[in-house]
């Protein structure tokens, strides 16, 4: 071998190893942003239709008091752990948003209250690049069960048939009001933040740890349980993300899932945190989340119904009525980001193989920054000078640089 082909083979090398590793940072890189953190989701009930929230406060403790006005009796209920019981709200003042709104829970009316706080916590970067994603693609992300344990799948499936009443013989649509109703109901008292571990298990695991009582479970979580479990019955599901950048501040905010709902062609936007399965256009369509994002950036959203999710079932509402709610996430600075619903997809060598092989990762009104498009090139720069040293180093029968191997 010439010494012009060793230094140029050197250099291949360390061109290469030096896109590596900028690659691999791309997949692993963490911001130190503002997440919007939805820190609860609890339920007011009183049986009077004259209740209204008269004002909420803050006492010396840093705790929220929230009081009603217009009740029967002296006291209202929070419902928390699944036990109707009085409690207070524990939020730090000054630092959250709060949304209070009726609707009927049976014959019950009821207050929904929501808050998310803007709490400095490190929000993981997703290695996103805004170049768009077809909104009804059927496979963009969406894990088929012979990726995932066989036996959590088995175990998930039998679950969904004998305690939320799934009939696989019905329709998906049908099969999925059932499987999301029944997740709802049974991961309600859960609610919570879970421990680091949580991160490191796949749906049915979190579903085991949270009825177990060792973890509490916030949006991430039902969105990957959700994912899970509709999947191990067949039913396409996809883990959505929402991000965003604002003054060059990466923001986390929020996980849901949308489902193909197969007989109507379209992704289903479902929201367990929220108790949204889905968000139906005019003409009875489900919408997906970017069709959402367009509607609520318009403000074309007011002849939207919600099909909801409550304790005694699934009802319909306005979706005027939450909008206020679902805007805290779905804003037009946001990024809808599709993961991968396999629980593995955090490793840093399949992230990277998600940037090279599938860089179609997100959905945004926004047009891409350029700092995303010379990651996603130099991404690209990597993968090429790869391919031509694997080439230059293994094809012995061809000469490069006067090179004449036998």
């Amino acid at each position: 071998m010439s010494v012009e082909c060793i230094k140029f083979e050197g250099l291949l090398i360390a061109a290469t190893g030096l896109s590596s590793i900028f690659a691999i940072y791309m997949t692993i890189e963490r911001h130190q942003g503002y997440a919007t953190i939805n820190s609860s989701y609890q339920q007011l009930y009183d049986i009077s239709p004259e209740v209204a929230v008269a004002e909420f406060s803050f006492d010396d403790s840093g705790e929220l008091d929230v009081r009603l006005q217009g009740l029967r009796s002296d006291s209202a209920s929070i419902e928390a752990g699944g036990e109707f019981e009085s409690e207070r709200i524990k939020i730090l003042p000054g630092q959250n948003e709060y949304f209070l709104s009726a609707y009927k829970s049976g014959d019950e009316p009821a207050f929904r209250a929501m808050w998310g706080s803007n709490i400095p916590v490190p929000a993981i970067g997703n290695p996103a690049i805004s170049i768009g994603v077809p909104s009804h693609g059927l496979s963009d992300f969406a894990a088929s069960a012979d990726e995932l344990n066989q036996e959590h799948v088995n175990r998930a499936r039998e679950i969904a048939i004998e305690e939320f009443g799934v009939n696989l013989e019905s329709s998906k649509s049908d099969k999925l009001r059932a499987l999301s109703l029944g997740l709802y109901q049974a991961l309600f008292p859960h609610r919570g933040f879970p421990p680091p571990y949580m991160r490191r298990l796949d749906g049915y695991q979190q579903y085991v740890e949270a009825l177990a009582g060792r973890s509490g479970i916030y949006c991430g979580n039902h969105a990957e349980i959700l994912a899970f479990f509709a999947t191990s019955i067949g039913i396409p599901t996809r883990i959505v993300d929402m991000a965003g950048r604002y003054d060059d501040v990466a923001l986390g905010a929020h996980a849901f899932v949308e489902s193909y709902h197969a007989e109507k062609d379209t992704w289903q936007y479902i929201d367990l945190q929220l108790g949204i399965l889905g968000v139906l256009d005019e003409n009875g369509r489900y919408l997906n989340a970017a069709d959402l994002l367009h509607r609520m950036a318009a403000n074309s959203s007011n002849h939207l119904a919600v099909d909801a999710l409550g304790p005694n079932g699934i009802y319909t509402v306005r979706f005027e009525s939450i909008a206020e709610e679902v805007g805290m996430f779905i804003h037009p600075q946001a990024e809808l980001v599709y993961l991968w619903s396999t629980s593995d997809r955090y490793h840093p060598a399949n992230r990277l193989l998600r940037l090279l092989f599938k860089p179609r990762l997100s959905y945004s009104m926004r047009t891409a920054s350029a700092g995303a498009k010379i990651r996603l090139a130099v991404t690209y720069l990597f993968a090429a000078l790869a391919a031509f040293w694997l080439i230059l180093r293994f094809r012995h029968h061809i000469g490069w640089c006067g090179c004449n191997r036998p």
